[in-house]
């Protein structure tokens, strides 16, 4: 699994702002096989989005800690 964080400061908001953005892996054996470093570039298979939002006054966090 990829995690990146990407911070930016929207005009509207005028505050700093955090998204992070998690990248699915693959399983186990399919890691030890694969020979592709582009794999999900040149893969077919699709997967889910879900783009969860906090309140004004939390932060990114605060999903992992309430779960």
């Amino acid at each position: 699994m990829a995690r990146y964080s990407i911070e930016f400061l929207p005009k509207s908001l005028m505050r700093r702002v955090r998204v992070d953005v998690v990248i699915p892996s693959l399983g186990l054996q399919e890691t030890i096989a694969n020979t592709d470093e582009n794999y999900y570039q040149n893969s077919d298979k699709k997967y889910p989005l879900l783009i969860v939002l906090h309140g004004f006054g939390e932060d990114a966090k605060s999903w992992q800690n309430s779960t």
